[in-house]
């Protein structure tokens, strides 16, 4: 009985120990993402906000990155994510300040 509660230990606490290792390495690396906030007060900002991400799709496509639309926040505006790093961004861009601004946080060569 001993021999066989042993033989347990050894074989599940390894299985266990590898799997939240394993899990807490996908958690750490999100990738690349941008969140859109869509909790603006005035609808106008927020239509700009929409049509800045729709021009920006290709170059979403292309550096593999990854678009959440964020319907009930109450922040309006872009976060930028690359794993644990994080960058608000307030407000609506165009799409090209929202290009320049990602190639520079996700570090992107042109």
């Amino acid at each position: 009985m001993i021999k066989k509660r042993r033989f347990m230990t050894i074989l599940i606490v390894p299985t266990v120990i590898s799997i939240f290792f394993c899990t807490s390495l996908s958690i750490a690396n999100e990738g690349k993402k941008i969140v859109y906030l869509t909790g603006c007060r005035d609808a106008e900002i927020t239509s700009d906000i929409e049509t800045s991400i729709e021009g920006i799709t290709d170059f979403l496509k292309k550096n593999e990155i990854k678009l959440v639309k964020q319907r009930n926040s109450r922040k309006c505006g872009y976060i930028l994510i690359m794993n644990t790093k994080k960058k608000f961004i307030e407000s609506a861009l165009t799409d090209v300040d929202l290009i320049e601004m990602s190639e520079e946080f996700f570090k992107i060569d042109k």
